[in-house]
């Protein structure tokens, strides 16, 4: 017997309540479902995850990977994490999926070796093992994507509010000499790695080293010692021209991030001041448009405990405004939009220290509330 439209139209209401809640904090999920059995019932219905996530659109960011290994939680109620690899270090977070690589994000040397990926979702605690690359190479950056991101022009193939169990891609990027530039995609699909996409650029001795940032359906990698950013198109499957830094930048203190409007953006410090940079994507035939400087943040007014030069660690992806900044005390969070900071990691931290944010949705399952 279908349940009466009082009763849908109450579990509707119910649902409006809580959709409010903030993703950030699954907690309170788990709190309002002991109120009665009609709120669990709500919380425990199928669909729930998605239409919440449709209402907030924008993944929370649940906490971050730093030094390949340790996970600091940043949400006030974090779901626990399933167990991973341990010999395996973090390369890389993105759409739900964390990419675990055998090499440290910060090893820029070492003999080449046979590299071991794996993909794994934390909050399932699924792991798929990737096959090796066709070729042996010291990988310089690897990155994993939703692969419907390379479906279309301008990225929208999927929303990514619940792609995490879905196909992806793993684009893996390495200097194999100082003038050319070699990239290998891992199709989940397919289940096998692309022959060897090459590219040769004017380039010095060049290191990927802080993380990519996709903009609609284009990755792009700093190469460090050379302070250019090299774009891969997803759809294409093409390398093209570095990209210039802006002025006063540098990689060494530098990241890059989307912008609200959906461009390329960058964000370097000079002294205790914060630089903001965008660069539109006009498509292909017209090209980039130049550097704009978006805006400039005093950091010494909001971060007084900054006694030398604050340094970036990374960024969260795609309409998240926050950058974390290292300093002699820790490691704060700055929110672009409220230019807020909030220690995040206390004491020194090394050169070598890289930030991986993991983002995800997290609505608890049955067995925690019924």
């Amino acid at each position: 017997m279908a349940p009466p439209r009082a009763m849908l139209m109450l579990d509707e209401l119910i649902e409006e309540i809580l959709f409010r809640l903030p993703p950030n904090d699954p907690a309170n999920l788990v709190r309002a479902s002991h109120i009665c059995k009609l709120w669990r019932r709500v919380v425990s219905d199928p669909g729930f995850r998605r239409r919440f996530s449709e209402f907030h659109r924008m993944p929370p960011m649940l906490g971050f990977f730093w030094q390949g290994l340790a996970f600091v939680q940043t949400a006030p109620s974090c779901p626990p994490l399933a167990t991973r690899r341990r010999d395996l270090y973090v390369d890389d977070a993105r759409h739900g999926r964390v990419l675990l690589h055998n090499m440290r994000p910060w090893d820029f040397g070492g003999d080449y070796m046979e590299d071991a990926f794996v993909v794994w979702d934390p909050i399932t605690g699924e792991q798929r093992e990737l096959p090796p690359l066709p070729v042996s190479m010291r990988v310089r950056k690897a990155t994993v994507v939703c692969a419907a991101a390379a479906a279309s022009l301008d990225g929208v193939g999927c929303d990514h509010l619940n792609c995490h169990g879905g196909p992806f891609l793993v684009v893996s990027v390495a200097c194999r000499s100082p003038l050319e530039i070699s990239t290998f995609v891992y199709s989940s699909e397919a289940g096998a790695w692309s022959e060897a996409i090459s590219g040769r650029h004017h380039l010095r001795n060049s290191v990927l080293w802080i993380p990519s940032v996709l903009v609609r359906n284009t990755l792009y990698f700093a190469l460090r010692y050379d302070n250019k950013i090299m774009e891969f198109n997803l759809g294409t499957r093409q390398m093209y021209a570095t990209i210039c830094l802006p002025p006063l930048s540098s990689l060494v203190n530098t990241v890059l991030m989307n912008t609200e409007a959906g461009g390329l953006g960058l964000a370097t410090t000079v002294d205790t001041k914060l630089y903001l940079w965008s660069r539109e994507v006009a498509g292909r035939a017209g090209g980039h448009q130049g550097w704009t400087q978006a805006g400039v943040v005093e950091l010494g007014t909001i971060l007084p405990a900054i006694t030398s030069h604050p340094e970036y660690l990374g960024v969260v992806a795609a309409g998240v405004t926050v950058i974390f900044l290292r300093t002699y005390d820790g490691i704060f969070a700055f929110d672009l939009n409220s230019c807020q900071a909030a220690m995040v990691c206390k004491g020194i931290h090394h050169i070598s220290d890289i930030i991986c944010p993991y983002m995800s949705f997290y609505t608890p399952p049955v067995q925690l509330i019924s």
